[in-house]
């Protein structure tokens, strides 16, 4: 078993404060067996910047996006643009 980091960054033209607003009960009500954690970043300088990681287990089959984290961004997509990745832990 290794960690997968599901990565959503948001450029918005909105501040993250509003955007939060709106996904802060999405990221509550998430929840999988293979989910780890949910951590949520500001970029230090760009107010409206935010970054959003999801943490899996994952066997490192077939990588493919979760259902949470497309549901995430289809609701950031709203807001500006995104960069949606996956990543794998290395040992």
């Amino acid at each position: 078993m290794m960690t997968c980091l599901e990565m959503i960054k948001l450029r918005s033209t909105e501040t993250h404060e509003k955007v939060l607003k709106i996904l802060r009960p999405i990221i509550r009500s998430a929840q999988s067996r293979d989910l780890v954690a949910i951590r949520m970043f500001r970029h230090g300088f760009i107010e409206t910047d935010l970054c959003l990681h999801l943490y899996w287990k994952s066997d490192g089959s077939e990588p493919k996006f979760s259902s949470i984290g497309d549901q995430l961004v289809q609701v950031m997509k709203r807001y500006g643009l995104i960069d949606h990745s996956l990543w794998f832990e290395e040992k």
